[in-house]
């Protein structure tokens, strides 16, 4: 609903989205939603347009969000418990910083705006952050269990005889300070790539 006069406020006051013209009294720009300033109706357009960016911006944050910290969680626990590979402490909170760091991009991201408007579905954000945080786990755990070797310093939960993929290339194994700092890369590099996961609304290879 737009309008510009003191009969207007009422009708301004119950639409869903009620706009003052420029111009406008001030009763109607009390009533109204949206108060225009300059003359012509393309602002709407605008404010369509920006607060559909908005809402993907806020999409990708959540998403991002939840990923990491399933991530997280369940990556530290089960390798705990499966492989007793103890991470260090210090380690986690560099990847909480560098997590930090990424999500400041997501206010500035040069998001495209969607031709229909959009609900937001907490089941579809869920489903999307829930699956890439177990994917990018099951990679992360079958990463250890591919570059560890049995009989370290560590004492991890493997088979007797277990070999790691290295020496399967004809390199030599790593050492346990090699394998966390290894562990350590990998999972930064899944949450810098995560964020593109994230914002990614097609198959990656579709403009």
């Amino acid at each position: 609903m737009t309008g510009d006069g003191v009969n207007d406020a009422p009708a301004l006051k119950r639409a869903t989205v009620g706009v003052a013209v420029a111009g406008a009294t001030e009763a109607a720009r009390a009533a109204a939603d949206i108060a225009l300033l300059a003359p012509g109706l393309s602002t709407i357009v605008t404010a369509l347009i920006l607060s559909r960016q908005i809402f993907r911006r806020v999409e990708t944050y959540i998403i991002y969000r939840i990923a990491c910290s399933t991530l997280y969680l369940l990556f530290f626990f089960l390798a705990l418990w499966a492989f007793k590979f103890e991470f260090p402490s210090w380690i986690l909170v560099v990847l909480g910083m560098l997590n930090d760091i990424s999500q400041i991009v997501t206010g500035y991201d040069r998001v495209v705006s969607d031709k229909y408007p959009k609900r937001w579905s907490m089941v579809e954000v869920s489903v999307k952050a829930f699956t890439m945080g177990i994917v990018a786990t099951g990679g992360n755990l079958l990463f250890v269990w591919l570059s560890a070797q049995s009989g370290g310093e560590m004492d991890l939960n493997l088979e007797e005889d277990h070999q790691s993929f290295w020496s399967a290339w004809g390199l030599r194994d790593l050492s346990d300070a090699e394998l966390v700092a290894s562990v350590y890369l990998n999972m930064s590099i899944n949450v810098q790539l995560m964020f593109f996961a994230c914002r990614t609304k097609e198959l990656f290879w579709f403009p």
